[in-house]
């Protein structure tokens, strides 16, 4: 990264969304906590991913089941999930500061509202996550 241009001693921004539900969750671990003690005080990443099943309604369930298929085969299939609240002690664990957690609704409300392409974040099954170092 230093070779490429990045500097460790300055605030970084770090947006990783889609990736996570493709890598293991120790791959995803080891990432958050090379960003954690590798950027600068201040630094944050962005992220998405997704719920475990149980924490689905049946409906959610049913229709993420069936996306989670089609990706599969066509070789690229969804390998891990997280609870929102493990996961930001898990982060806090690393040395994240601050962490805020969004759903569907939040990152709707937040990002797309207004938008005449009516581009949304649909279902439940996935959320994004901000932490700052």
């Amino acid at each position: 990264l230093v070779a490429a241009g990045f500097k460790p001693e300055q605030p970084a921004f770090i947006s990783w969304l889609g990736v996570t539900m493709y890598l293991t969750r120790d791959a995803v671990m080891q990432t958050l906590g090379f960003v954690a003690k590798t950027c600068a005080p201040g630094s944050e990443i962005t992220f998405d991913y997704s719920l475990p099943p149980d924490l689905l309604n049946p409906t959610e369930r049913h229709f993420r089941g069936k996306r989670a298929e089609a990706v599969a085969k066509i070789g690229e299939p969804w390998i891990s999930t997280f609870e929102p609240a493990a996961l930001e002690r898990d982060l806090k664990g690393l040395g994240f500061a601050h962490v805020e957690d969004f759903g569907a609704q939040e990152v709707n409300g937040r990002y797309f509202s207004g938008r005449g392409d009516e581009l949304r974040v649909v279902g439940a099954s996935g959320r994004m996550l901000r932490a700052r170092v």
